[in-house]
């Protein structure tokens, strides 16, 4: 892995899909912490091909999950009882 990050040869791009296809990169992964690990901007993630077809509209997607299961959640609560 610090291999293809070190590699001078390779566009931020290249290194991105090089260390998916070796080690998933996990969604969890911001592109804080990817440009950090490759030595470069968050700006510089977010313009590669990469990240508009793996992670690009992701976190709405994740959001819309996250509330869908709140109200999930929402509709089985209960009220609890005035002498609780």
């Amino acid at each position: 892995m610090t291999e293809v990050a070190k590699d001078g040869t390779l566009t931020v791009d290249q290194k991105l899909t090089k260390m998916d296809r070796v080690l998933k990169i996990p969604p969890t992964a911001s592109a804080h912490d990817l440009a950090r690990a490759l030595g470069v901007s968050s700006t510089a993630i977010k313009k590669t091909g990469w990240w508009e077809t793996q992670r690009k509209g992701r976190q709405d997607e994740c959001a819309g999950k996250r509330e869908q299961q709140l109200r999930e959640k929402g509709k089985a609560w209960e009220n609890p009882a005035p002498d609780d």
